[in-house]
């Protein structure tokens, strides 16, 4: 019951954990289902091949034959965009050798050589989507996948030698979410990206303890899993420019565990130019959701959450090469299933549940010549401007809590027969329950007062409708949005000159992603609202038919994402006359310290001013209970002009907030009060 619930909090760091009819199938390997016989319905291009793989087909396919050097020939397939374009797919190719046997727990080891001749014609077959990294099934009891994983797949609309294709188109490398413990590609065909003159990369990279596990040397020197991204970023540079795309101008942009990874790759000095030959590996970030910065994304006690490893696996005798050697024997499942059991035991001590599976700063590793992927703590590297200066564009969705409440409720809540209706919990608990996650001591309850002021001032404490919409709030800026507003702020202290672009996607639909979660239990008392991944059904071929004004979303996304990968600006007129950017969308100027702007994505989009603004969307909302939903009155409108914002600066005295978080309201303030000592405690009483 516990195990059910601690998991299903994995949900909140990635889309890939949609129940959707094509994951429904994927996750169920050949013994289960026939591959070349079940198919996923009507209406989808994709039927199961293999582990977790999937190949996508036109009807007849058209094929396609590219020369890629010394990697030798490969085997595409044409697919067809949201809006009817033709492309070119090439699925599943090896980015690095398979991470198995004596490679297990180390960093990658570039692919060499050509690719393995698996068409009569002596091609490399890249028509399908091959095994994901080893994770659990989302559907069956089974660890679903295969250590040999580590592939990217390639979609562009243009090649050379049939195209014309005179510069190279920007190249999109897409790192998928899943709390670096689930995800894989098969989500992520990018066919509303299509539609736009990109080359688009998703790519694979190791999960749980086989990507993260930290031994403290070469053997197991933790962040394999970001090394991984890394490789695929150094194969970009050598080979995309045989699919159409400019190595000179590539974006990482990821969602979730993603966007951490995203914001990783920006911060590292492995992305380098003096690390890569002379060749830097990105030139424009675009974290969603998720950021190097958030509480879950370093493991500050590696040594510690290795012997617990040790541990769980039966490997604790000898001493730290002895465990290494024990758990190189292990079958990938038993690993998996390892690091379920360390996830369950941190969460059970009051942690996130990422100790041990997660990134860590490898300083002790300096003399070992290896190279290190987070070489110091990331302030220490923003404050020093120690990172790529380049474009970089973060932001978040408006309900990214509604995951976490709704999670609560189905999987905690319901199996220990906690009712909302328990005046007593709900009163006197579930705040203190959300600060221990974090592993926040609160033995007076005065942080957890601090947290209800801050949160939930109007609501009738003890009833569930009133209290839920500030624990939406609360939930998403204490995962999530602190982080990503702390990380734009120290890069632009740092280097005032940086473009940085933020966003708040606060555009409503009758499609969410929370429904498809929640699917089982339409009387969850819990408004999904605009939730975790949202934005990700305007990118990519994720579920759901959208109707005209979606479409325009579409669109408008669409071109925002890929003018920044093209011009490092969202909204850059001058590039694009033919979209009339002026009749749709407001310039969307960079963020600064003195008017730190971000664009509200909404039916319109406008660009205004602090995003702290955006942190109480609840807090003066009445939510009332009815048979069968939950209603709301209309959101007060706190967001504050650009006119208003420089007239109180002008009066204000001139200091700066220690955080750079300008203008904030007094509860938005307590919370970055209360995730400091959050952060504070955690590095002093070890308690995650």
């Amino acid at each position: 019951m516990r195990l059910q619930f601690l998991g299903a909090l994995l949900f909140l760091f990635g889309a890939h954990a949609l129940k959707s009819p094509l994951q429904a199938v994927v996750d169920i390997p050949p013994s289960v289902i026939h591959p070349e016989k079940e198919k996923i319905s009507e209406s989808s291009p994709v039927k199961s091949e293999d582990e977790g793989g999937t190949r996508l087909s036109t009807a007849p396919p058209v094929y396609h034959q590219l020369p890629v050097g010394d990697l030798g020939t490969v085997r595409g397939v044409m697919l067809e965009s949201f809006f009817g374009r033709s492309f070119y797919s090439f699925m599943s190719l090896p980015y690095a050798q398979p991470p198995v046997v004596d490679l297990r727990f180390k960093y990658p080891v570039a692919w060499e050589g050509p690719l393995p001749e698996e068409t009569d014609d002596g091609e490399y077959d890249a028509t399908w989507l091959r095994a994901r990294c080893p994770q659990n099934s989302l559907i069956l009891p089974i660890v679903a996948g295969r250590e040999d994983c580590l592939t990217l797949s390639i979609y562009t609309p243009m090649v050379p030698g049939v195209d014309k294709v005179e510069s190279g188109l920007p190249v999109m490398l897409f790192i998928h979410g899943g709390a670096y413990m689930t995800g894989d590609a098969t989500l992520y065909v990018p066919t509303k990206l299509m539609d736009r003159d990109v080359t688009v990369v998703v790519i694979q990279y190791r999960l749980s303890l086989l990507g993260f596990l930290a031994g403290g040397g070469i053997d197991a020197p933790g962040n394999m899993g970001l090394m991984d991204q890394v490789e695929a970023l150094r194969w970009v540079q050598k080979y995309i420019s045989y699919f159409g795309g400019d190595p000179d101008l590539v974006t990482v942009f990821g969602q979730s565990a993603g966007g951490a990874s995203s914001s990783w790759m920006h911060l590292t000095p492995l992305t380098q130019d003096s690390n890569n030959n002379g060749n830097q590996l990105l030139h424009r970030a675009v974290p969603q959701s998720g950021s190097a910065l958030e509480l879950w994304t370093i493991d500050e006690h590696p040594d510690e959450s290795f012997l617990r490893t040790a541990q769980m696996t039966n490997c604790s005798d000898g001493n730290i090469g002895d465990k290494l050697d024990c758990m190189m024997e292990m079958s990938f499942q038993d690993v998996v299933k390892a690091s379920n059991n360390l996830y369950l035991d941190d969460r059970l001590s009051g942690g996130l549940g990422f100790r041990g599976l997660s990134p860590v700063i490898q300083s002790d590793l300096n003399e070992t010549g290896l190279e290190l992927v987070i070489p110091k703590d990331p302030r220490e590297m923003l404050d020093a401007g120690e990172f790529l200066h380049v474009p970089i564009m973060y932001g978040s969705v408006r309900d990214e809590g509604s995951l976490v409440v709704g999670l609560s409720w189905t999987d905690y809540m319901v199996p220990l027969n906690i009712s909302i209706k328990d005046e007593e919990f709900c009163k006197f608990e579930i705040i203190p329950l959300i600060l221990q996650a974090f592993g926040l001591s609160d033995k007076n309850g005065a942080l957890a007062n601090t947290m209800r002021q801050a949160y939930l001032p109007n609501a009738e404490m003890g009833d569930w409708y009133s209290m839920v919409g500030g624990l939406v709030d609360m939930g998403g800026v204490m995962f999530l949005k602190s982080g990503l507003w702390e990380l734009v702020t120290r890069a632009h202290q740092a280097v005032p000159d940086l473009p940085i672009y933020f966003y708040s996607w606060e555009y409503d639909s009758d499609d969410h992603l929370f429904n498809w979660i929640f699917s089982s239990t339409p009387d969850i008392p819990v408004e999904g609202g605009i939730g975790h991944g949202d934005e990700l059904i305007y990118l990519f071929h994720l579920p759901g038919s959208l109707d005209e004004e979606q479409q325009t979303m579409v669109r408008r996304m669409t071109l925002m994402w890929t003018n920044f990968a093209k011009y490092g600006n969202p909204t850059p007129a001058e590039h694009t006359p033919e979209e009339a950017w002026e009749e749709e969308v407001e310039d969307w100027t960079p963020f600064t310290a003195d008017v730190p702007t971000f664009m509200l994505i909404k039916e319109e989009f406008t660009v205004e001013v602090d995003f702290t603004t955006r942190w109480n969307y609840h807090r003066d909302l009445t939510w009332q209970n009815t048979t069968t939903t939950t209603t709301t009155t209309t959101a007060p409108d706190s967001i504050v002009s650009r006119d208003e914002y420089e007239r109180v600066m002008d009066q204000r005295d001139d200091f700066k907030i220690a955080t750079a978080i300008l203008g904030a309201a007094m509860g938005c303030v307590i919370l970055i009060a209360v995730v400091l000592v959050a952060k504070k405690q955690r590095a002093a009483n070890a308690i995650v």
